[in-house]
């Protein structure tokens, strides 16, 4: 279960009367943006001041007790035990992290690249209790990337840990796979392994220290809904203090990396999961999950752009 604050929750808190400051902090700042043109450091200041401004946005009144109760609607609990608290929820500076991402300086290159407005680019949040994955995989019910891919063939990519390493670019590769898997199917067919990992680190979940499960505040723009603009991977998701470690991957005994059976394993898994969720959704799915022990958890599922 989940909360979103959706498109318009940013240009509610921004409007708020107590934001007029950051607001026309924000404003000063787009205007130099503009003014930068081509001077990279003069580009870089702006972005850096946009995301200053949006980092000081006040607590808009009322917004606690609405997450509250979506949270108790949707029976995720731990979400809205955080927002029990005499001081500010954990969540509220991760959250303004995330829309202040909209300003980061490949999301703002990607975008003035591809003529996309600033205006048209808007960022939504999901507020998750945090699966302490094992594994991490993104899906693509149809394969976006072969120029005449097999009838049915899905794409997959698996990393260790939590997929903040996946959908966040970091550094390295993740498994990479394609297979068929006809709805109903009781194996996938033709499983073919891309490339083997080697994402150097993996995030994995820790125990919080206030009593609280952690949270992350994932990104969710419409860039994926944008013609001709993907936004995946652009804008930065966070989790609440405390609650995500990183390490470097050892590999050396990595499953993953190094045991066949066990990947055609996964791999099957997750491509009868694709095929099953385009013929539940009725198209082709994008599809984010996670893995601990023999449960597939999935966390978002989105119309594929095919």
């Amino acid at each position: 279960p989940s909360v979103a604050l959706p498109f318009g929750a940013f240009d509610r808190a921004l409007g708020a009367a107590e934001n007029a400051p950051a607001s026309e902090m924000l404003d000063v700042a787009i205007e130099a943006l503009g003014a930068a043109s081509c001077d990279r450091a003069a580009t870089n200041a702006a972005l850096a001041a946009a995301r200053a401004a949006i980092e000081r946005l006040a607590l808009p009144a009322g917004l606690v007790d609405e997450v509250r109760a979506a949270a108790e609607a949707a029976s995720a609990y731990g979400i809205a035990a955080a927002c029990d608290v005499a001081a500010e929820p954990s969540w509220w500076p991760e959250v303004r992290r995330v829309w202040a991402s909209k300003w980061n300086e490949r999301a703002h290159a990607s975008r003035a690249a591809m003529g996309v407005a600033d205006a048209d680019l808007h960022m939504a949040v999901l507020l998750m209790e945090l699966v302490p994955a094992e594994y991490a995989f993104v899906l693509h019910s149809r394969n976006p990337v072969a120029e005449t891919p097999a009838p049915g063939e899905m794409l997959g990519e698996v990393v260790v840990g939590l997929g903040e390493t996946l959908v966040g670019n970091h550094p390295g590769a993740p498994l990479c796979f394609t297979a068929t898997a006809p709805a109903g199917a009781p194996a996938a067919s033709n499983i073919g392994i891309r490339s083997l990992p080697s994402k150097l680190d993996a995030m994995r979940v820790v125990a919080s220290d206030g009593g609280f499960s952690p949270l992350i505040c994932r990104s969710d723009s419409n860039g994926e809904d944008l013609e001709g603009f993907a936004g995946a991977g652009l804008y930065d998701s966070f989790s609440t203090a405390g609650g995500v470690a990183t390490s470097a991957v050892d590999y050396g005994g990595e499953q993953l990396l190094w045991d066949g059976g066990f990947q055609g394993a996964l791999c099957d898994k997750l491509a009868r999961v694709a095929s099953a969720l385009e013929a539940a959704m009725g198209g082709p799915q994008d599809v984010e999950g996670a893995v601990v022990g023999d449960t597939v958890y999935l966390l978002q599922a989105r119309p594929q752009q095919v």
